[in-house]
C-alpha cells in the first residue's frame, strides 16, 4: 500500500471555502482514481497513468513480452469519498485469463508452481516424470518471444509413446524429461538402430524467479509525480461545477 501526505498536495493558490473542505473527499477519491487508471475527463492522464506506466516496466523486465504480459493490470477497487484507496490489481477478465499466477513470481520471486503444459503432460498415462516436476526447455521449438506454442504442446503430448519419451532415459546419466524419439537404419543394413533421443525439456524438482517486476516502485513513482497536479484539478473542478448548479457554500473557511 501506497501512503500520500494529502496536506502537502492542497492548492495554495486559491483561498479555501467551505464548498472546498466539502468537495475534498470525493475529489481525493477521483484522483487516486485516475492517478491508477486514468480519466476520459482528465487529459493526458490515461497515458501518464500507473496502468500505463505499469505496461512500460513490464517491457522493460522481460524479454519480449507478449500484450497478456504488459497490458496485464487495471484499476481493481475504486476509491471513494468514505474509502479513499484506489487498488492496482492484475486483469481477471472473461476471455482474457486471470495474470496474477503468470506475474506472481516475477514480481515477489521464489519458486514458481507447476504450469498446465507441466500437468497435462505429467497426467499423460505413459509419461514418468518424479511428483511435481517442472519442465525447462531444452530444444523444443519456441516462438520469437521465447515461448512454447499450445500446437507445438499439443504435437509432443499426442506424439507420447511414439515419437515422444516422457521419463528417464537408461544409461548415460540423462536427466528425466520429455525427448523426441527416431530410429535409423544402421549403416548398410536393414537393422533398425537404437532409437536416439533428443532432449526437449528437462525435468526439475524447482525453478527459481529472482523478482524482476517492480510494482510498488513504479506505482509510487507515478503517485508521487501525477497524484498532486490531479487532486488539484478534480477539486477545483467539483467547486465550479457546484458553484454554477447554484449549491456551493462559498463562505470563506
Amino acid at each position: 500500500m501506497i501512503k500520500l501526505d494529502i496536506k502537502s498536495e492542497l492548492p495554495t493558490a486559491i483561498k479555501f471555502t467551505n464548498e472546498h473542505i466539502k468537495q475534498l473527499p470525493f475529489s481525493i477519491a477521483q484522483a487516486l482514481n485516475s492517478t491508477v487508471g486514468g480519466s476520459r475527463f482528465l487529459s493526458g492522464s490515461q497515458q501518464s497513468s500507473i496502468v500505463k506506466a505499469m505496461e512500460r516496466t513490464s517491457q522493460r523486465a522481460f524479454n519480449k513480452p507478449t500484450a497478456y504480459t504488459t497490458k496485464a493490470w487495471r484499476l481493481g477497487k475504486r476509491a471513494n469519498k468514505r474509502n479513499l484507496a484506489a487498488e492496482l490489481v492484475p486483469k481477471d477478465l472473461p476471455g482474457t485469463g486471470n495474470r496474477e499466477p503468470h506475474l506472481r513470481h516475477s514480481i515477489t520471486g521464489g519458486s514458481r508452481g507447476m504450469k498446465p503444459f507441466e500437468a497435462k503432460i505429467a497426467s499423460h498415462p505413459l509419461a514418468k516424470l518424479p511428483a511435481g516436476s517442472k519442465l525447462v526447455p531444452a530444444t523444443v521449438k519456441r516462438n520469437a518471444r521465447g515461448n512454447v506454442s499450445r500446437k507445438t504442446i499439443g504435437a509432443i503430448y499426442d506424439s507420447i509413446g511414439t515419437g515422444v519419451f516422457v521419463g528417464k532415459p537408461k544409461g548415460k546419466g540423462r536427466p528425466p524429461g520429455v525427448y523426441s524419439r527416431s530410429q535409423h537404419l544402421m549403416k548398410g543394413t536393414n537393422t533398425v538402430a537404437d532409437a536416439v533421443l533428443r532432449p526437449l525439456f528437462i525435468a526439475v524438482s524447482s525453478t527459481s524467479y529472482s523478482p524482476i517486476l517492480r510494482v510498488e516502485q513504479t506505482a509510487r513513482q507515478v503517485a508521487n509525480k501525477e497524484f498532486g497536479n490531479q487532486f488539484r484539478f478534480w477539486l477545483t473542478k467539483n467547486v465550479r461545477e457546484s458553484t454554477r448548479k447554484g449549491k456551493a457554500d462559498l463562505n470563506r473557511w
